[in-house]
């Protein structure tokens, strides 16, 4: 009965969702955590977040020994930022830590991806400051290397969106030192980064960014660096800009470009 709710969920069909828990409970048949994450989904992905979490709350009362599987918070946060209730989301993100804090392989399982939505639902309000504050936050706490590159990248696209350029380039810098060697700037992050402040002096940050923390580039990322750059001199300086291009190629160069041996 577990797969049949499920299916009614995903079709986003309510009532045959709710006949299908009635039919398995006219036969007796004992609902799991399964079947109360599958039934929360359901309510969820149908924009009746409220029941989702009467639900999930009601069975944290009753049944305490049951849990929903992790995946069910990566869809009431999608929905819950969809829907403009950033508070509902970051409610759902409270559940899922309070409810697998003791069982670090659950919490573990689904870990990246609830962060990836959280930080969207910031991304979509514009809401730099927190996801700054929550970054940091978990990052104080021990945040798992496997969560480090998606989470930095989302946090990055999120104050790119709210057109926070201070807290872009410092999260920017934050990453390449978070590790050794440095997690690589990849092309989609310089690109969010280069086409949300596109003037020369952010690329320019970058590249002095790069170069103080030894972070090697791909060339598809020193490519498109390069090219901002240089095109932004060109544009600034005109004809004497075209002097200065050999000198900014190098500069990136020695910034990022990988070397033999």
């Amino acid at each position: 009965m577990n797969a049949l709710i499920r299916c009614c969920a995903r079709g986003k069909d309510l009532d045959a969702m709710r006949a299908a828990y009635a039919e398995m409970q006219r036969r007796g048949l004992e609902p799991n955590g399964r079947t109360y994450g599958a039934l929360a989904a359901g309510f969820a992905r149908c924009n009746e977040v409220g029941q989702a979490f009467e639900l999930i709350e009601g069975l944290r009362r009753r049944h305490p020994e049951l849990r929903p599987h992790p995946t069910l918070f990566t869809t009431v946060l999608h929905q819950c930022a969809k829907a403009g209730d950033l508070a509902g989301a970051e409610h759902a993100f409270g559940l899922y830590w309070e409810l697998y804090a003791d069982d670090p392989a659950e919490l573990a399982s689904q870990e990246v991806n609830v962060w990836a939505k959280m930080l969207q639902a910031y991304r979509w309000h514009r809401r730099s400051a927190e996801a700054d504050a929550l970054l940091r936050g978990r990052l104080r706490g021990g945040l798992p290397a496997a969560c480090l590159p998606e989470a930095y990248e989302e946090c990055l696209r999120v104050h790119c969106a709210a057109g926070d350029r201070a807290r872009a380039l410092a999260l920017v810098g934050d990453m390449l030192a978070s590790s050794a060697p440095p997690l690589p700037l990849t092309p989609p992050c310089l690109q969010v980064v280069l086409a949300s402040f596109p003037d020369p002096s952010t690329a320019g940050a970058l590249v002095r960014l790069l170069k103080q923390h030894g972070a090697p580039l791909s060339p598809e990322a020193h490519a498109l660096l390069s090219a901002r750059l240089m095109g932004a001199l060109g544009e600034a300086l005109g004809g004497a800009g075209r002097a200065n291009l050999g000198r900014a190629a190098r500069g990136i160069s020695s910034a990022g470009q990988p070397r033999a041996g």
